[in-house]
């Protein structure tokens, strides 16, 4: 009886947020149905948490106040499976929500994670909405986000691909780069061990390659002139970095790498920049700097 009166709850406060609209299915996928039974149109698993928030699928969802819309709040531990699949549309009593953010810290720490399917009604990721997944194999940035906050996939070492769709405004991973480029400003906000720089790119933003255990080289190209807080923390199997910069100077940079980083692997510098690298802060920390 009490779920049944949380669910008559949560009906008639989405019915209120918003007038009726259809359901049909466009570009975005399926929609999911929810009936006054708590059953649903896919099977997946529904469970009411309160008039405002719910589970779908062990993936707890949360409606945005004032709008038809709905955010990825949070999981279940206990029984998210290694893939998430955040669903696009969720009908409930004839009515039809987007699903248009993954929140802050929704899957933070969630180290089952291997795949998560990001729909293409998703506007907003969340500030690290993903950081530590270490599991996280793969990531698609469909063509519908326009914002990233800071450190979302911060921490995600098992990463070996990243794509962002072509036609997104925002984001893209030019030439199979394997990295997401916030394009306006070329920075290159999130990498992976597969990643390939792009030699257009100003600024590696920070905790651009946190944790990224995988990496064993990487190439920084002339055009980088930032390189922010940490970028390479926790890259432990790195053993050679090409830094095309052909004055250290001309670059500021942070804290970017662990002190076993600058001991154990070789950093590679144009000719006749040897001396210079050896002179400039952090740079200097490296014990193996060779000319190439």
């Amino acid at each position: 009886m009490k779920k049944q009166f949380l669910y008559l709850l949560f009906a008639m406060s989405l019915t209120f947020l918003t007038t009726a609209c259809g359901n049909d299915d466009d570009d975005y996928g399926e929609t999911v149905i929810v009936n006054e039974d708590g059953t649903t149109s896919n099977g997946s698993t529904f469970f009411l948490i309160d008039e405002k928030n719910f589970y779908l699928d062990h993936i707890k969802y949360t409606t945005v106040y004032d709008t038809d819309n709905l955010t990825v709040s949070g999981y279940d531990e206990s029984g998210l499976n290694e893939i998430a699949n955040i669903v696009p549309k969720i009908s409930v009593k004839g009515h039809t929500y987007e699903v248009t953010s993954i929140k802050y810290d929704a899957f933070k720490n969630c180290t089952r994670l291997s795949s998560v399917i990001i729909p293409q009604t998703i506007q907003v990721i969340g500030e690290e909405a993903f950081k530590n997944c270490i599991g996280l194999t793969s990531l698609i940035i469909p063509r519908s986000v326009v914002s990233i906050r800071d450190f979302a996939f911060s921490g995600c070492g098992g990463l070996v691909s990243i794509v962002v769709e072509e036609g997104n405004e925002k984001f893209w991973s030019p030439n199979n780069c394997n990295a997401i480029i916030l394009k306006t400003k070329r920075w290159l906000i999130q990498g992976c061990r597969n990643t390939t720089i792009p030699d257009d790119i100003l600024s590696i933003y920070h905790d651009a390659f946190r944790g990224c255990v995988g990496l064993t080289s990487i190439s920084i190209p002339s055009s980088v002139t930032y390189i922010g807080q940490d970028a390479f923390k926790g890259c432990s199997d790195l053993t050679s970095i090409h830094c095309k910069i052909g004055n250290p100077s001309d670059c500021t940079v942070y804290s970017l790498f662990d002190n076993d980083t600058y001991e154990s692997t070789t950093l590679y510098v144009p000719k006749g920049s040897r001396e210079a690298y050896m002179r400039t802060n952090r740079w200097d920390k490296f014990k193996n700097i060779i000319e190439e």
